[in-house]
């Protein structure tokens, strides 16, 4: 059997770190993306969910929230739980005219990792 030389073992594992470094990276890359993406996904089906629940009620009711001398209504939902992590929500409904509400959702995880996730829309009242 042939012994190897000390360049040919060095050339070897160069060879395989050039292989292995650039593969573990994107695996590592690829959990870190998914781990993002189910946050942002949590995000928005909690922020969907409320603008869904305020969309439903009629302007009467949602301009009735903001109190007299305002221009704005807010509101606050802490410690939503879902699946062992815990969200805040933040719902405003703000006043842009007899006729026009603006309605903005923003969700983020408590611990400020994951980031946010804001929903806005208008609401009017035809009549």
């Amino acid at each position: 059997m042939k012994g190897y030389t000390l360049v040919e073992v060095v050339l070897a594992v160069a060879l395989l770190a050039l292989i292995f470094v650039p593969g573990y990276m994107l695996l590592n890359d690829n959990l870190l993306t998914e781990s993002v993406s189910v946050d942002k996904t949590v995000l928005t089906f909690f922020a969907k969910q409320k603008m869904e629940e305020m969309l439903a009620k009629s302007f009467g009711e949602l301009y009735a929230k903001i109190p007299a001398n305002e221009n704005y209504y807010e509101e606050e939902e802490k410690d939503i739980e879902y699946n062992g992590l815990l969200f805040n929500r933040k719902t405003k409904i703000i006043l842009k005219n007899n006729y026009l509400l603006q309605l903005v959702v923003t969700v983020e995880r408590k611990n400020g990792k994951g980031g946010a996730v804001t929903i806005a829309t208008f609401k009017g009242r035809f009549d």
